[in-house]
């Protein structure tokens, strides 16, 4: 029985699973963490390119990030969806400039410029400082007034479909927008806010531009509703509401964590009450995490959910530690090597503070001098986040083991060639899509450089004079800019006489299994045995900051532990235990609840 069928029989024994699998209407599912959604989206995907589709006409798969979309094209790629041209899965920037602006540039006086090229980084840094200044004069200092950046970016996002000129208030906020687009449009660059804007504006204001998307995609299929903001919100509605393009929507409000990007689960809420949605489907089962972890989260969100799990059996640590960050981080030093001696692998623990900055510098710290293998999800010099950068560790992993894995949770070698596809062929190597010319040519380079003990930058070199990457990217880097000086930068920083220039392969590509330190948003969709969530103090009490709490603690499977300082709150004479951990411990009194223990250093 292949891997569809067998998912099919599967979800008859989840009642909701099998509802959202069977809907032939637009339908929004809420489905709360552990609870199976990548399966059920995939699933449902490829139930619809296979039943309900006619090539040339298919579906449009959306996703927060790149990553994910990655994740979402390896389901269906196991399901039996290959590559095929009536799909796109990617992001909401992808889909925005791939099938609406730019087909229709040339139609529709868009306002961008010729060539669209995305701004780095530092591009964009700069003409936002340059736009607050004329908006706000002199007196605005980036290091301090993050209040109006926070507002910037919010209402960029949360105003995309309402002129300038009918804005009632925050007109000085409204201004300074107007400024700094002007100024990347003076530069000849667009950033991907402005993309996803424009083709907001054509599909409302064209009735072509929809007729034509829906022509080409009669169903959109979502993942991650709630973290993809207003703009996507509009575009839904406005195709739903004005042709009979249908939707498959799968969310969750309580993980929506991104407001400083101008997010908000009220969409996603407001979604799954329309009329045309009915009924909505929440999935139930938490696949993932122990009873006794679900009611601990529920608990730090300061809501009930209908969410549950078969399994019992979980724990929850509750340590304050009364010297701050550093004793914190020499206690979850303790707590990882007693899970080791239990027999936990490393990579089945993470370490997760609320920021980035100080409180994982010191965790990093304490855990080299006590010789504990980790990795860090974003290395202090470069950013292991970027995609570049994630398959150039997979590349190096494939050299120095995966290539003797029949199977691997870490890499794909499909994946490795289609990223390099992504990238683009050099002309240089005369490869073509339609031979197996370029595996064979990825497959010999790798082979060859299985050194594990060579330095990282003698094989980055070998790697891009072997696949003439300096070609491929000059291209590249006109939609990822970013991406593409990241890699630069990492291939700087690891030249003699910098500081990275003792790095091996095996070092870069975290050979020996790690403990993952990382923060609470860079932890949304990641899974692990133990959690050790350090800095409850710093975590903001507010609805945001307690659905952040809940992502990081969902994150386990069957041991968590908070870890926490007693703090001094303004106006207030002496310190206090946070409320998340008051809330936790007035609960767990009340229900005599025998899973949390409770420890002071």
């Amino acid at each position: 029985m292949n891997l569809y069928l067998r998912w099919i029989d599967e979800i008859e024994e989840n009642e909701k699973q099998k509802m959202a699998f069977q809907r032939t209407d637009s339908t929004v599912v809420i489905a709360g963490p552990g609870s199976g959604k990548t399966r059920v989206l995939a699933l449902k995907v490829a139930q619809l390119l296979r039943e309900k589709t006619n090539p040339p006409r298919g579906i449009a798969c959306l996703t927060y990030t790149r990553m994910m979309a990655k994740e979402l094209e390896r389901r269906l790629y196991s399901l039996g969806i290959l590559d095929r041209p009536n799909i796109f899965v990617g992001t909401i920037h992808g889909f925005s400039l791939g099938q609406v602006v730019l087909p229709f540039k040339e139609v529709f006086d868009t306002g961008l410029p010729e060539v669209i090229r995305i701004a780095p980084q530092l591009i964009k840094d700069a003409c936002f400082d340059k736009a607050m200044k004329e908006a706000f004069g002199d007196d605005y200092d980036p290091e301090k007034n993050w209040d109006i950046k926070g507002a910037f970016v919010k209402c960029r996002q949360q105003r995309a479909d309402i002129p300038f000129n009918q804005w009632k208030d925050h007109r000085d906020i409204g201004r300074a927008i107007q400024i700094y687009k002007q100024y990347l449009l003076d530069l000849q660059y667009v950033d991907f806010d402005m993309i996803i804007h424009t083709a907001l504006r054509l599909i409302i204001d064209h009735d072509i531009v929809r007729k034509s998307i829906y022509a080409r995609f009669p169903w959109f299929a979502v993942d991650e509703y709630q973290d993809l903001g207003y703009p996507l919100y509009r575009i839904v509605t406005e195709m739903v509401d004005q042709t009979p393009m249908k939707l498959f929507a799968i969310g969750d409000p309580d993980q929506s964590i991104f407001d400083f990007a101008g997010t908000d689960p009220k969409y996603l809420r407001e979604l799954s009450e329309r009329p045309d949605m009915q009924p909505k489907i929440e999935l139930e089962t938490n696949y993932r995490s122990k009873q006794e972890i679900i009611g601990i989260a529920q608990t730090l969100l300061d809501a009930r959910r209908e969410n549950w799990s078969d399994e019992t059996g979980g724990q929850c640590e509750v340590i304050e530690c009364s010297k701050g960050i550093q004793q914190q981080a020499e206690v979850a030093v303790g707590i990882v090597k007693r899970y080791q001696q239990m027999g936990i692998q490393n990579n089945e623990i993470a370490v997760i503070d609320p920021w980035r900055g100080k409180g994982i510098e010191i965790i990093a710290e304490v855990f080299e001098s006590q010789h504990i293998d980790f990795v860090l999800d974003k290395h202090p010099h470069y950013d292991r986040g970027m995609e570049l950068i994630k398959w150039l560790e997979d590349l190096g992993y494939w050299c120095l083991r995966g290539w003797k894995e029949q199977t691997s949770e870490r890499y794909n070698f499909d994946d490795l060639l289609a990223i390099w596809q992504q990238i683009g062929y050099s002309p240089t190597l005369t490869l073509d899509k339609e031979t197996n010319n370029a595996r064979i040519h990825l497959a010999k380079i790798l082979w060859n450089l299985r050194n594990s003990d060579q330095l990282l930058h003698d094989w980055l070199a070998e790697v891009i004079e072997s696949l003439d990457l300096e070609t491929s990217l000059e291209q590249y880097k006109d939609t990822y800019p970013d991406e593409v000086e990241e890699f630069y930068n990492l291939f700087r920083l690891t030249s003699p006489d910098n500081e990275l220039e003792d790095l091996t392969l095996r070092k870069f590509v975290n050979l020996n299994p790690s403990v993952q330190l990382t923060t609470l948003h860079s932890s949304k969709g990641t899974e692990f045995q133990v959690v050790i969530i350090t800095g409850v103090e710093r975590i903001k009490t507010n609805s945001n900051g307690k659905r952040l709490l809940y992502v990081g603690a969902t994150r386990a499977k069957q041991a968590l532990c908070l870890l926490y300082t007693k703090t001094c709150p303004p106006r207030c004479r002496y310190s206090v235990v946070p409320s998340y951990i008051s809330r936790l411990k007035t609960k767990a009194k009340k229900e005599s609840w025998q899973f949390v223990t409770w420890e002071r250093y």
